[in-house]
């Protein structure tokens, strides 16, 4: 290893994310609800914001190269966006 952090298959980032996610609920529900967070699961860093690509700006300031778990606070995911440069992410 080359002292990288290893992004998880798809699926495994999705139950990785979704635990962390459980753990963020009393922190996050329901004063943020309708609101987005994105996960990290490596480093379990989460960002939020209004809009899921809000929070993903965020995201990919710290973390460039990395793909993300990213749900709606409180519910379901209603979006479909798109990110040029290779954006990766994974909504719940």
């Amino acid at each position: 290893m080359n002292g990288e952090l290893k992004v998880p298959p798809t699926e495994e980032l999705a139950q990785k994310g979704q635990k962390i996610y459980e753990t963020l609920k009393p922190t996050l529900e329901p004063a943020k609800n309708g609101w987005y967070v994105v996960i990290e699961v490596v480093s379990e860093k989460y960002f939020i914001g209004e809009t899921a690509e809000k929070a993903l700006e965020e995201a990919k300031k710290v973390f460039p190269d990395k793909l993300f778990y990213v749900t709606r606070i409180g519910g379901p995911a209603r979006i479909s966006i798109r990110f040029p440069h290779g954006y990766g992410w994974i909504f719940r």
